[in-house]
């Protein structure tokens, strides 16, 4: 099992979940998220900072999916400008169930 982190534009959300959904990937966690690249941007946000308003996707799944997961965010998500976000993909040791208390 892995987990897939993704971090895309704000305004690709919509279409990184039904990319993920097409994939067979219907389980995924989507958070606001703040930050910026490697370097530095000159814009200022309306609020004073320099930080980018972003979406981090959590998505764990089976080795056998990851490609196909990997591949369906990238085509989601790209533009082709710098800021559209990273993927990183981590194994995951072990997963348990919380209800019934069993690994899964």
């Amino acid at each position: 099992m892995v987990e897939i982190i993704a971090i895309v534009r704000s305004n690709k959300t919509g279409a990184t979940k039904k990319a993920l959904l097409d994939a067979g990937c219907p389980g995924f966690t989507c958070q606001k998220c703040r930050g910026r690249g490697k370097k530095p941007i000159d814009i200022v946000m309306t609020d004073g900072s320099k930080l980018v308003s972003k979406r981090i996707f959590n998505i764990f799944c089976e080795d056998n999916m990851q490609d196909a997961v990997v591949e369906a965010i990238i085509k989601a998500a790209h533009t082709g400008c710098p800021g559209d976000g990273k993927i990183f993909v981590c194994p995951v040791k072990a997963a348990y169930n919380v209800r019934e208390g069993t690994k899964s």
